[in-house]
Order: structure tokens, then C-alpha cells, then sequence
């Protein structure tokens, strides 16, 4: 079995994950079967959701999980498309996810959590994509 993680960067031997999926566009596949990890290139295109995040270029490197934090509603949904697990662990420490995974720990994700609204204005807690919209329809 093979398990996807979006990580901050692949200058670690064991890189650490990044709060959202997708988020770095760096991917890194840990394979249970060989205990080993290693790089998986994102696709040239982003999410067409809000948050604009990159996705897995699985085609060369199929992958059965993906452990992450957060991911946005159109990242879950192509996943769950391809019959792909997607679990959230609330570490950045890819070694303690894992153990958490084997150990049957790990919950799948139940609800996407969109970057934009991170991105948005200060203190409003929205997107500039939903503010401008609801400022449209007022």
C-alpha cells in the first residue's frame, strides 16, 4: 500500500506535511511495502476549486491514501473519485501519522476545509472570492 502526503518540502529525509493538501504542490509517497519514501511530481494543472491547490500526478506512481491535515472540497471529492482513502491526522509528522494509520487510529476526513478562506481578507473569515460575491448579491 501506498500513502500520499503534501509536505513543505523534500530537503528532509523524512519531510514534514503541510497544513492543507496541496498547498506546496511538493507530494511524497511513503511505500509500506519496502518501508520507503519518495518523490511524487504534482500535476501541471491546480484544483479547479477556491483554493487552488495542486494535486498528485498519480499516473506514474498510484497511491491507495492520502494522510493530510486539511484539503480543500474539490481535492477530496476527485480522491474519493479515483477510490482513493483520505485520512486526517492532526500532526505534521509524517512518522507519527503513519503509526497512527497502521495502528487504525487515524479517522477519514470527514469535511473539506477550503484554503481560500485562509487566504481571505483579515478578520472577515471568508474568501475575497465569497465576500465579492455576496457583496454582488446585496
Amino acid at each position: 500500500m501506498r500513502v500520499c502526503f503534501s509536505v513543505n518540502s523534500l530537503l528532509n529525509p523524512v519531510p514534514s506535511q503541510s497544513a492543507h493538501f496541496g498547498d506546496s504542490g511538493v507530494f511524497w509517497v511513503w511505500d509500506e511495502r519496502v518501508r520507503d519514501g519518495m518523490a511524487c511530481p504534482a500535476l501541471p494543472s491546480t484544483c479547479r476549486g477556491p483554493c487552488r491547490c495542486h494535486l498528485p500526478d498519480g499516473s506514474g506512481m498510484a497511491f491507495d491514501a492520502v494522510i493530510c491535515q486539511a484539503i480543500g472540497h474539490r481535492a477530496l471529492l476527485a480522491l474519493r473519485k479515483q477510490g482513493i482513502a483520505v485520512f486526517q491526522s492532526k500532526t505534521a509528522d509524517i512518522q507519527e501519522s503513519l503509526q497512527l494509520w497502521r495502528d487504525g487510529a487515524l479517522p477519514g476526513i470527514e469535511r473539506s476545509a477550503c484554503l481560500a478562506a485562509r487566504r481571505g481578507r483579515a478578520g472577515s473569515g471568508q474568501s475575497s472570492i465569497h465576500h465579492d460575491t455576496k457583496r454582488r448579491n446585496q
